[in-house]
């Protein structure tokens, strides 16, 4: 692993454990599959799928799984025609992928979503008592 790779990973290692809170135009959405190529297929809390694109920073990093939920940026540039083509179906960038204390926190706030359900809440309260 050369320099630069490592002073990223550990750049994101570093920011991984920070309590985080969609900023802007940034929104949580929680992660259906991965499509390959980093793009990965997300559900919104009204229940409309996108395609996002996840950055290669977090690459062999940070793994992201079925049913985590994400914070993402909708993409306004032109990185991610950039990165998909003119035609990409990519609607914005994976900007935090969020682990089970994390969104406990944000899950006490008011900017958590009514729209996800509360089996994923149980379901993620299953794997904290697990660990």
């Amino acid at each position: 692993m050369g320099k630069n790779r490592q002073f990223l990973s550990k750049h994101v290692r570093n920011e991984v454990g920070n309590f985080v809170e969609p900023e802007g135009e940034q929104f949580l959405v929680q992660l259906v599959r991965s499509r390959g190529g980093n793009t990965m297929e997300c559900e919104s809390s009204d229940g409309s799928a996108s395609l996002y694109w996840l950055p290669s920073k977090f690459s062999k990093v940070i793994w992201a799984q079925r049913g985590d939920f994400l914070i993402v940026e909708p993409d306004n540039s032109n990185s991610a025609a950039e990165a998909g083509g003119k035609d990409s179906k990519v609607t914005g960038t994976i900007v935090h992928i969020l682990f089970p204390d994390q969104v406990a926190h944000l899950r006490k706030l008011p900017c958590w979503p009514e729209g996800f359900s509360k089996e994923s809440k149980k379901s993620e309260e299953a794997t904290l008592d697990a660990s």
